[in-house]
């Protein structure tokens, strides 16, 4: 579900005043109907680099105002990604004690990043990393990497 909507009645202003904004901004000529019909998914741009422009000037990444991604912000992704990695790293020669603390911590995190969704979501989410763990675990039992 595109955000454009919820981005703009946050900010507190018209269609109007967003395109004038947008095109001030980054040269974009776009009518506040075409931005209307963008809002209400009736139609989509023909140039989709449109969304990079959109995304920019609401200080998110194009995957959260398109409705694809629960994290606001390409730093914010990035970040998630550098403290899985990290955890994964500290995780290679850890007792399976320390791994499950670890999952707790990791919980902590994806609980934040997810804290939109519907809790039978997040269960899942967490069951699925704990999953992996359990799978990474006994791979590395039978000698494998």
């Amino acid at each position: 579900m595109l955000r454009l909507k919820e981005l703009r009645t946050k900010k507190g202003i018209s269609l109007n005043k967003l395109s004038k904004e947008l095109e001030k901004k980054y040269g974009l000529v776009v009518s506040d109907s075409q931005l209307s019909f963008y809002e209400n998914e009736k139609r989509r741009p023909r140039d989709e680099t449109i969304w990079n422009d959109i995304a920019d000037y609401f200080g998110v990444w194009v995957p959260y105002l398109l409705g694809n991604s629960k994290i606001r912000t390409e730093e914010q992704a990035e970040k998630l990604a550098e403290n899985i990695s990290e955890l994964n790293s500290s995780l290679a020669n850890r007792s399976w004690e320390h791994k499950l603390g670890t999952i707790d911590e990791l919980e902590n995190q994806l609980l934040f990043y997810f804290r939109e969704l519907p809790d039978t979501y997040k269960k899942f989410a967490l069951k699925s990393i704990e999953n992996i763990f359990i799978l990474k675990e006994e791979n590395d039992d039978k000698g494998g990497k």
